[in-house]
Parts: structure tokens; sequence; C-alpha cells
């Protein structure tokens, strides 16, 4: 099984996590369960952190909060030392500070500011925030002048998992952050108005691996005109977006490679480089457990519908990033494999979660794992159909 690994195996024929029997976590109300491997993330965060070591690169991590908000998790980062937060609304922001996390351990970004947005970062002012717009500059000089900020750019490319950048990031005009046309423009909006400009940020894409690094480096080297323009900078933040595999072609991202292009491109000086990766440090420690609820023969397709809809996990949907489904339990050896589809119990055609993949030959009430449940899954869910109900578990 090309997924497996120390802390994912099976052992006398049950799927453990962390040491953990996956069967022995299942919900006593029969909901949807999400089970998370601290020791995953961890170690996670020290591929990351190593890798920029190794290559000479002065870092600082920021976990991106939106992937996954479980308070046991994130305090585990905290209690750990991890990583700080960098968080995108008032209710990111809080839920940090309440967690253990100081305001010089939280970064801001995000996009659209409105007044409640403003009114929160002006009581935190140690709070590092990256305006994306004209408009943050202008309304957040007024609520929390002379303030030192970053700004969000946007170099007009993006990379990803499979084919979502030249759909979201790249080729048309985004609602994210400020484009080189206008840079110098926004630079001295921001100087005329008192504010110091500490940092530059930018994020252009999601769940990336090695094919795409070379994508990554024309990326560095397009931001490269704005740092010459910004002046001296305390941080330059390079966002997240790292990935991992998602399928068995699917090979784990050189970190090493990842980590030294941004050394040739931005690394050096007194600027430190930040990272926010949120897929890469919790995606591939979570899994989703479900129930299949029925197994049905429809126009030579085999469904196995399950108890969990995309409003529960939507990557697969909004993001055509499947899950890998595997049993709890692996069947006896004699008995037969089946080609089937994994479908959720959302009343909506994109509710599918895998398709024609090999299982263990399925009936209702048998138990199955989502693997790389980890990041916006939970995160992202919502209560559509009224199917929202689920559980959260955190294996130490």
């Amino acid at each position: 099984m090309w997924w497996a690994r120390d802390d994912l195996t099976y052992h006398d024929g049950e799927l453990h996590l962390g040491g953990r029997n996956l069967n022995a976590l299942l919900h006593p109300d029969d909901v949807p369960l999400f089970a998370y491997h601290a020791g995953r993330v961890a170690d996670n965060r020290n591929r990351v952190v190593a890798a920029l070591t190794r290559n000479g690169v002065r870092h600082r991590l920021l976990y991106a909060l939106k992937a996954n908000r479980f308070v046991p998790l994130l305090t585990f980062m905290k209690l750990r030392g991890l990583c700080g937060i960098d968080v995108c609304s008032p209710g990111e922001l809080l839920l940090a500070l309440q967690v253990g996390f100081k305001e010089e351990d939280i970064s801001w970004t995000s996009t659209s500011l409105d007044s409640r947005d403003l009114a929160c970062l002006a009581v935190h002012p140690r709070v590092a925030v990256n305006c994306d717009s004209f408009d943050s500059i202008r309304r957040l000089a007024v609520a929390s002048p002379k303030r030192a900020i970053g700004l969000r750019i946007n170099p007009d490319l993006g990379l990803s998992y499979r084919s979502l950048a030249k759909l979201r990031y790249s080729g048309n005009a985004t609602k994210f952050g400020i484009y080189q046309d206008r840079f110098r423009e926004a630079l001295a909006l921001a100087r005329e108005l008192g504010m110091t400009i500490e940092g530059l940020h930018f994020h252009c894409g999601c769940g990336y691996l090695t094919p795409q690094l070379e994508r990554w480096q024309e990326i560095l080297e397009a931001a490269q005109s704005f740092v010459r323009s910004a002046g001296p900078l305390r941080y330059v933040n390079v966002g997240g977006g790292l990935g991992v595999p998602m399928t068995a072609e699917d090979e784990p991202v050189d970190l090493d490679r990842w980590a030294d292009l941004i050394r040739r491109h931005l690394g050096g000086g007194e600027t430190e480089v930040w990272v926010e990766p949120g897929t890469f440090l919790v995606m591939d420690s979570g899994v989703l457990l479900v129930r299949v609820s029925s197994v049905e023969q429809r126009c030579g397709t085999r469904f196995a519908t399950v108890n969990a809809g995309f409003n529960v996990m939507i990557e697969p949907a909004m993001y055509d990033m499947p899950p890998t489904v595997a049993p709890l339990a692996l069947p006896r050896s004699h008995d037969p494999w089946e080609r089937v589809t994994v479908a959720g119990n959302i009343n909506e055609a994109l509710d599918v979660f895998a398709v024609d993949v090999e299982l263990p030959a399925l009936a209702p009430g048998d138990r199955l794992a989502l693997l790389n449940a980890g990041a916006y899954a939970s995160s992202m869910s919502s209560n559509h159909c009224l199917r929202g109900t689920f559980a959260e578990y955190l294996i130490a």
C-alpha cells in the first residue's frame, strides 16, 4: 500500500494511526469522525524547518489556521512551540489568542477588510498585518495610525496540484494582492499615510509537489522585482501551498530543492523568510472515518455511498484532490476485491470522494478511512442538507 508509513499501517488486519486502532475510535453515535495524529504534524513541521535550515534560509514558520482549527491540535502546536500562526479573520485571531499564542506570534493576511476586521486589528497592534489593497491601506491607517505593515503582492503566476493554478491563480485578475503595475503607487500611499512597510507577502497556489517547482522558481523570480522596489524589509512571506502525495503516482515534494530556490532568490541579508504551511503540516495527519450506507450498480459503475458528504470534506469536489480510501479492516486473504466509486450522502452530483478505486467487496455497515483529511475538511465544513454533524479526535 503506497500510502503506508511508520504511523499509518495495518496491524493484525486493522488500520492504525499513531499506534491507535482506528476501529476503536468509531463514534458511539455513528457519525463521521476525523482523527488527527499530532506526532505526524510535528514530524511534518520538522521536515520543513530542517530543509530551510540546511539551506541557510533565515526563517519563521506560521501555521495557516484556516487549514484546521481543532482546538486540541492548536493547543498541541502551541505547547510544543512548533510554530506561529497565520490568521485571516477576527474569529481566527481571537482563537489563536485564546489558545495561548501571543500577538507577536501571529500574522494576519486577508482580503476585503471591513469595520470589524479593522477594529480587531486596532486593539492588537503587535500582530503583523499584510494589506492586500489600496482600500485596506487607507482604512487601516485611520484605524491603527503609524502602524508597521506588510503588503500582499500578486506576481500574476500560480502553481498547484494538477490544474488548479491556471484556473484560479494566473492569467486573469483575481481579488488578491497588489499587482506590479500599481506596486510603487501602493508603497507611496502607505508612506504618505505614515505607515512603515516592513514586509511583503505572496501566496500563489496550493498542494504543489516537485513537478511544480519549476513554476515555483518563476514565481520567486517575479517576486524579486517587488522586493527590490520595496527597500529594506524585515520579512518576505512566501505563503503556503506545499502539498502532500494524493495518489500512488505522486512523489513527496523535494523540500531541499524548494528551500534552495528560496535561498537563491530571497535568502541572504537581514530579511527573514516567513512560510505559512497549512496543507503540508496537517493534511496527511488526518483521516475521516465513515460507514458504508449502500452498495449498488448503476450503468456499469458500482457505487458505495457513505455517511458523509462533500459538506464535511469538500476538497475532492472543489479542488480535484481525491482522498485515498482504505478499509478499516483488511478482509481474509480469499475474499474478493472490486472496483467501486465512493460517493457521499449529499443530494448533489459533485458529491463523489473517489472514482473507480479497488477495495474489498463492500456491504452496508462496513467502515472506511478517507486519508489526507487533516486540512481544509472540517474547517470548511457546512451543514448543507442538514448533514453537517461529525466528531473530531486527537491522537497525541
